[in-house]
């Protein structure tokens, strides 16, 4: 798990002394509390006061009417919440969250963790170093020392890859895309190259696409003459039919 790049809400142990949180609320409303200061978070303190919005994001088994009982009961103990201009606002949100700045690098809010401590799933590792050796073109089967020496040389820029994308399926799709981007310029690249022209890649202007109408078929030019005769071949062979049965 990529424990350098968790986004994270504080949540106060005073809240398990707190009467109205503990005894106030019932499971699911302490639930709906809790979920709300995510939603702050993941909307930067604008969750938009719609209780349907509310039960398809936090995935809520209560009925729309139930969550809005739960939500007019959580403001009204809760001073420190309010709603303004259709939306529900924590009045300490930024004590409660650290929010996280838009920039091609990794935000400065990431814990400063070095690479080699943090943990990453080793399925999800070996996905991205395979997606390497497939890209580069090395022939490993049966070479077990090459492919040690590979998985020693590139787990580390692996990590840094994953931990810069925080997915191994982008992150090889990324491996993938870039890497011919070298080699039809004839350039040599590894994963530390990738890494390095990373934020220049993901602020580029994607190409758009533009929606082309299909050409219509033209309709068929009408021939009398040829429909008469269909018809005429059609009474000769109903003719012929009802002749048979007699």
């Amino acid at each position: 798990m990529p424990y350098a790049n968790i986004y994270y809400v504080k949540l106060k142990l005073e809240l398990l002394n707190e009467k109205r949180f503990i005894f106030d609320l019932t499971p699911e409303q302490r639930y709906l509390y809790t979920g709300l200061l995510l939603l702050a978070g993941d909307t930067k303190n604008k969750v938009p006061d719609d209780e349907n919005f509310i039960k398809n994001r936090l995935n809520l088994p209560d009925s729309l009417e139930k969550i809005r009982e739960s939500l007019e009961l959580i403001i009204r103990l809760f001073r420190g919440i309010t709603r303004k201009n259709g939306y529900i606002k924590f009045n300490n949100f930024n004590k409660l969250h650290n929010q996280v700045k838009d920039s091609g690098r990794i935000p400065e809010e990431y814990p400063k963790v070095s690479v080699d401590k943090v943990r990453i799933d080793k399925v999800r590792l070996d996905k991205i170093i395979e997606k390497y050796i497939e890209a580069k073109g090395w022939n490993v089967k049966d070479n077990k020392p090459l492919l040690g020496d590979i998985y020693k040389r590139a787990c580390k820029p692996a990590k840094q890859l994953y931990l810069l994308v925080n997915d191994e399926v982008l992150a090889c799709e990324l491996i993938g895309k870039i890497s011919k981007m070298f080699e039809t310029k004839k350039l040599s690249w590894t994963l530390e190259t990738i890494i390095k022209h990373l934020p220049d890649y993901l602020s580029a202007p994607k190409k758009k696409e533009t929606y082309v109408k299909s050409k219509i078929p033209e309709r068929p030019v009408f021939n009398e003459k040829e429909a008469k005769e269909i018809r005429e071949l059609v009474k000769d062979v109903a003719k012929k039919c009802d002749a048979n049965k007699r």
